[in-house]
């Protein structure tokens, strides 16, 4: 597992991440954006624009071949959007010969209107004030004879300089792109270039473009220093005017990049949602019914139920919204402006919107798509992600420049972790139904996916080649907007191609716990809807999980899956789960063990996935030589011995918790074989106990008396049949005598007798320890129930 020793060095703050304003009134609106570690003030830029014409893709708008190693290339962004540079690279002609070489990849994402300076790193410092990439070597050490050019998925847009010409052409000169050119090419003309003396410089680090959108900005709102805040509040705006803004972080080492741009409406009306229901319902609206030019928030559970249009329209971490597939009747929803689902440290917003072929639109969005994913944990906290967005570059917020950051994607053969900064591993954009590991040396942060949500089937190649441990394991990620159901239907993610397909363990699914230490892990036979360590039925929107493949092929994930969940939400499971936590001392983690008693087979379903920090703790139950975070107990496991491995990753005072439900268990005993102490836990559920990182891992023994049948004891308020050892009780509180049978698994009668109304009766069977039906039979009614017979 990777590890990153970097000490905290701030330079120029990374760039901030706008988020939508709020308070949107008649004249104002609240500006916001989130906090930037390292930063000691923040720039805010509010404007509007008018159109033009927009240049058809980057182009270089300046070079400079001065004296010395003075060498610089400027490109310029005049799209009217924002730009990943990770598809662009700079490359020369040397000497006017031969192919173009020295490729150098851009990095970052350029914003519009903005420039982006390569210069040589031995270059003045005028040149290097400037710079956003260096370098000491091609194909930033041409000399006058060497055309350079521009490259898109090296495939070449733009020029400057003669190509196949060894004599000089732009030697000791500065050549600045007119303003009146509005597109890359590939055919160089001087006429396209204005020419200045050696060493001018003025003219880097901005360019003037005749064509594009022009920002118009308010008064005083130009580079405005706001202090060390997140938001603004802006008044006297004039109604019905729409507005856009940009923020930049600094402090003394200098200021950041623009962040994403954020635009919105005055004069719109907003109305927020909460509770549940149909968008239909107005009661459930702040500002009544939203309407096409409503900027619209939900904060509860709204299902679309009709087709409606709205202005702007956010999910709020606590908002889940549903566009249902229909086919006699069309529903959907028509978003005018920007559709953003927001994430904070309370959860994330959920968003199930299916496209229908039939309908050809179930819903549509004008404006950009944006979902936030917010970032838990202490600096460097690991993580598991994937993408809700399709065709999402690895650039940006995601990889800061100014604070430290690990990005790794797994590969399964080598049984390795691929580092996302080594530029062979070409990891470059978000895979659909992929998941990567990220840690963020900034807390709190809250990234963002932008683009064309994913719908319909998703699918990740599975491999099985690798070896050691974690053979066959593939790191797969929940491609939607919106949670996915590990125990769905069948036909809702396709499971044929990993291990425990069609068996009685069941299929698995893990996923890594920062704050725990550990793998936690859920297994689709579990009887209840929660795993160990937070794992759980329900995969949560943009959390990547790991599988274990049986065979190659491919693992594949419906719409079909989708659906809304919340923690609050989740079962315990039947009366039958037993689940044992230990927590380390000091905070150095915890781990899970659940055992499920009452299914058909005793099996281990889950391996245990052993941590990859040294410090946390580990708890499992082996079975041979294998080790189990999940095992299954069968009915017929009725006084039993479960052995329970424990492994200290420090030495100290550890807890062990159990919860259970206590009418299942007539005795739960815990035995510690390393102080020879026997625990009561149906007495007292924790056990404290000291240990050392030295000691034996088979250190506990589990001592179960389960007591099947006495949870129906009251689900019948005439009748109450119930068992304990080899005793049947019925109670019959109705005014008939009652025709008591009993019947074995294979359908035999084995017993009959009949109990007076309204009386009591016990009576004691005389067969094999087992499962058995007693059915009571009334005038009025007849009553059935299963107990366990030992």
């Amino acid at each position: 597992m990777p590890q990153d020793d970097a000490t905290t060095t701030y330079g120029i703050p990374a760039a901030p991440v706008a988020t939508a304003a709020t308070t949107v009134g008649s004249t104002g609106f609240t500006a916001n954006w989130n906090a930037v570690a390292g930063a000691t003030g923040y720039q805010l830029d509010v404007y509007t624009k008018t159109a033009g014409i927009n240049a058809s893709d980057l182009f270089i708008s300046e070079y400079i071949e001065g004296s010395s190693n003075n060498k610089a290339i400027e490109i310029f962004n005049g799209t009217g959007s924002d730009v990943d540079l990770s598809v662009y690279s700079i490359k020369k002609q040397s000497n006017g010969v031969g192919d173009f070489g020295g490729n150098l990849v851009l990095t970052g994402t350029l914003a519009n209107n903005s420039v982006y300076v390569i210069a040589h790193s031995s270059a003045n410092q005028t040149i290097l004030n400037k710079a956003n990439q260096t370098i000491g070597s091609s194909p930033l050490d041409f000399n006058g004879n060497d055309a350079v050019a521009l490259y898109k998925n090296n495939i070449q847009i733009d020029v400057v300089g003669i190509v196949d010409q060894t004599a000089n052409w732009g030697k000791d000169i500065t050549l600045v792109r007119k303003s009146n050119i509005l597109n890359p090419t590939i055919s160089y003309s001087i006429n396209d270039w204005d020419s200045y003396a050696t060493d001018t410089f003025d003219y880097l680090g901005s360019h003037t473009f005749d064509g594009g959108t022009t920002n118009n900005y308010l008064n005083g709102f130009e580079n405005k220093d706001v202090g060390n805040v997140i938001y603004y509040n802006l008044t006297g705006l004039n109604s019905s005017t729409k507005y856009f803004y940009v923020v930049r972080a600094s402090n003394d080492a200098g200021t950041s990049e623009n962040s994403n741009e954020i635009w919105v409406t005055i004069g719109a009306a907003a109305s927020t949602y909460t509770g549940t229901g149909n968008w239909s319902d107005g009661s459930n609206w702040s500002n009544g019914m939203a309407g096409e030019n409503t900027n619209v928030t939900i904060e509860g559970f709204v299902t679309v139920d009709d087709i409606y249009t709205c202005n702007n329209f956010t999910i709020a971490p606590t908002g889940r919204v549903t566009i249902p597939e229909t086919v006699n009747q069309q529903k959907g929803l028509w978003i005018k402006g920007d559709f953003l689902i927001r994430s904070d440290a309370t959860g994330a917003g959920s968003f199930i919107g299916i496209y229908d072929q039939d309908l050809n639109w179930n819903y549509e969005v004008q404006g950009t798509t944006t979902v936030e994913r917010y970032i838990s944990g202490a600096s460097y906290a690991w993580h598991l992600i994937s993408s809700p967005v399709s065709n999402q570059a690895i650039a940006g917020d995601w990889i800061p420049t100014s604070t430290g950051y690990d990005f790794y994607a797994w590969n399964e053969p080598t049984q390795t972790w691929l580092n996302q900064k080594v530029s062979a591993n070409n990891i470059t954009h978000f895979i659909p139904c992929k998941g990567y590991l990220v840690a963020y040396e900034e807390t709190g942060a809250t990234k963002t996916f932008t683009g064309t949500l994913n719908d319909g089937a998703q699918t990740l190649g599975l491999t099985v080649s690798g070896a050691a441990s974690y053979y066959g394991s593939n790191l797969a990620g929940n491609p939607y907007p919106s949670s996915i159901d590990w125990k769905g239907n069948n036909n809702a993610i396709d499971k044929s191609k990993l291990v425990g397909y069609n068996a009685s363990e069941g299929v698995k699914h893990y996923i890594w716990n920062d704050a725990s230490g550990n793998y936690g892990v859920y297994s689709d036979a579990n009887a209840g809807d929660a795993g160990t360590n937070g794992a759980n039925r329900y995969i949560a929107p943009m959390q990547g999980f790991f599988v274990s493949a049986a065979s190659n092929g491919s693992f594949l994930i419906n719409d079909s899956a989708r659906v809304h969940s919340s923690q609050a939400w989740l079962k315990s499971g039947n009366n039958y789960e037993f689940r044992l936590c230990v927590n380390a001392p000091q905070g150095y983690g915890s781990d899970e063990l659940l055992l499920e008693f009452g299914h058909n087979v005793s099996v281990g379903s889950a391996e245990k996935w052993f941590s990859f920090v040294p410090t946390a703790p580990s708890i499992y139950s082996p079975i041979e030589d294998k080790k189990f975070s999940i095992r299954y107990l069968s009915i017929q496991d009725e006084t039993l011995t479960i052995p329970v491995s424990f492994i200290a990753g420090v030495d100290g005072t550890y807890t062990l918790t159990a919860n259970f439900a206590s009418s299942t268990y007539s005795a739960i005993k815990l035995e510690d074989k390393i102080t020879g102490k026997v625990h009561d836990l149906l007495l007292t559920p924790e056990y404290s106990f000291s240990a050392n990182k030295s000691d034996i891992s088979e250190r506990f023994l589990l001592h179960f008396t389960v007591t099947y049948g006495i949870e129906n004891l009251e689900e019948n308020a005439d009748i109450q049949i119930y068992s304990y050892g080899n005793s049947i009780y019925l109670n019959n509180n109705t005014d008939s005598e009652t025709l008591v049978s009993v019947y074995n698994i294979t359908g035999r009668q084995i017993y009959q007798d009949r109990v007076g109304a309204g009386s009591q009766h016990t009576f004691t069977i005389n067969a094999p320890t087992g499962l058995y039906i007693v059915k009571a039979l009334t005038g009025k009614s007849i009553t059935s129930r299963k107990v366990f017979i030992w």
